[in-house]
């Protein structure tokens, strides 16, 4: 049997009773298995990695149990984009019926799509045969398929913690496209701003 291996924006000690509802779900089965939990550590390093200059931050590797944490830091860059900016600006406005709340940015996007490819660098390496990768939520919709296009063939799941989108949603075509798509590969355009916010449903009141 394969190991199971969680990949989410942060890691959480699934010993410790603080460490939320991922771990609770997810902790036995990582634990059974002699797991893997990858991702960001919380530290926000000097610099700015985007340029590309910079080699991959070094992975922080500890063992709780029989699971074993690995974590990297961030550049200040790389977290007001992927994090602050698409994450939180976009994706989690868009999937909690907010449109009026997002923040369309090109600059975004890009910074999403280079932290996600980030993942799948610091992940790849840490594979083994059988195993099986549960990357958790909307901050690494990309990474299955940059994990893909660097030749793994391991199985994954991409559960996404997001409401449905509803009709009112759905009809704001230009946003949508822009936040919850697919990956493709594709830039966001920054002109979608403004079509999205004139279009934005009605607050419905549900955060």
């Amino acid at each position: 049997m394969g190991r199971l291996v969680v990949v989410s924006n942060r890691v959480a000690d699934p010993r410790k009773s603080a460490a939320g509802g991922l771990a609770v779900a997810l902790g036995q089965a990582v634990e059974a298995t002699g797991g893997l939990w990858l991702g960001w550590s919380g530290k926000i390093t000097e610099g700015d990695a985007s340029s590309g200059a910079r080699a991959d931050p070094p992975l922080q590797m500890q063992r709780s149990g029989k699971v074993q944490l690995a974590t990297f830091d961030l550049s200040a860059s790389q977290h007001d984009r992927y994090y602050l900016g698409y994450s939180n600006g976009v994706l989690w406005p868009v999937c909690h019926y907010r449109l009026d709340l997002a923040d369309f940015d090109a600059g975004y996007f890009d910074g999403y799509v280079e932290v996600n490819k980030l993942f799948a660098r610091q992940l790849l390496p840490l594979l083994q045969p059988g195993d099986i990768a549960w990357i958790h939520d909307y901050h690494l919709i990309p990474l299955a398929a940059e994990l893909r296009a660097l030749g793994c063939q391991q199985r994954s799941s991409s559960p996404a913690r997001c409401c449905a989108a509803t009709p009112a949603l759905r009809s704001s075509a230009a946003a949508v496209r822009s936040a919850t798509s697919a990956y493709s590969g594709s830039r966001s355009p920054a002109s979608c701003s403004r079509r999205a916010r004139r279009s934005a449903p009605p607050s419905n009141g549900r955060l």
